[in-house]
């Protein structure tokens, strides 16, 4: 007869003392992961639509069983094209089915990335944008897509202690291969990674820039990577329009970048890269007011 054990959520009878949690408590909390990675991507949109799985980090497929676990929940209602979050019923779910102890922490999780609120940020960051000096844009570097700037700095948290492989970098961020594409491209974009052969395996590593920001304190390293980004006159423009207005439009985003030779083939995929410029300028943003909504 096998021993039994208690679920360490729930308390429910485990049919085996090797598990520690149940099957129920650990697919909600794989439901709330995903539900805060949703909620981070989104912002103040109340909607998301079936283009915006790739940018949260998940294939199609892996999205529409999402779709169907939230609307059993009752968590979105679908109305046209657009899936319409429940925020309160969401947060509460979170709250409820999110296991502190149950990830490895070696692996990327939206729910325990936490910036620490410090007031000096606003004051140096304008100061930053004062002082700035662009760099010259790389032609074979493409316009970045990667929507998270707290994936791409744990990449490179990681490739701190060693270089990865292309599978040890997608096994950290549990995402498939274009998803792995996006992140390290926007490495390259901030010249603090770099790429090498060896042994038939594509390695990333960081640049002498990226280790010159990853070796310094949370507080510096995210001054850094503002840094990295207002140095690219395209974002430094976008920044100034947004501090101005006081609020980030997507619409204001996208005539800025209209203006750059960004060589996006279509209207559709410049309105993606406006989506990633847009989450960029939150990040930055929630640095300097914590508190406000933008």
């Amino acid at each position: 007869m096998k021993e039994s054990a208690i679920c360490k959520n729930c308390g429910n009878i485990l049919p085996s003392s090797n598990f520690e949690i149940c099957d129920a408590c650990k697919k909600n909390h794989i439901i709330s992961k995903f539900l805060k990675n949703l909620m981070d991507f989104l912002g103040e949109k109340d909607f998301f639509e079936d283009n915006d799985f790739e940018k949260i980090g998940i294939d199609e497929f892996e999205g529409y069983e999402y779709i169907w676990e939230l609307s059993r929940l009752n968590l979105i209602t679908l109305y046209g094209n657009k899936y319409f979050i429940k925020q309160n019923l969401i947060k509460e779910f979170i709250e409820k089915h999110y296991i502190n102890d149950c990830e490895d922490s070696n692996v990327y999780d939206p729910l325990k990335v936490n910036i620490i609120d410090n007031p000096n940020y606003r004051k140096d960051i304008l100061n930053l944008i004062e002082n700035i000096e662009f760099i010259n844009e790389s032609d074979n570097v493409p316009f970045p897509q990667a929507d998270d700037l707290n994936r791409l700095i744990f990449i490179g948290q990681q490739l701190l202690k060693k270089d990865l492989t292309k599978d040890e970098v997608k096994g950290i961020n549990k995402v498939h291969n274009r998803i792995v594409d996006m992140y390290t491209r926007a490495g390259f974009y901030f010249e603090i990674f770099e790429e090498y052969n060896s042994q038939n395996n594509v390695y990333y590593k960081l640049s002498i820039k990226g280790k010159s920001i990853f070796e310094l304190d949370e507080y510096n390293r995210n001054m850094g990577i503002c840094h990295c980004i207002l140095e690219h006159e395209i974002f430094y423009r976008i920044f100034n329009i947004c501090l101005e207005n006081e609020e980030i439009k997507l619409d204001s985003i996208i005539k800025i970048m209209n203006q750059y030779d960004l060589k996006l083939n279509s209207e559709v995929t410049l309105r993606r890269r406006a989506g990633c410029v847009s989450s960029w300028m939150h990040w930055i943003f929630k640095l300097m007011y914590p508190h406000k909504k933008f």
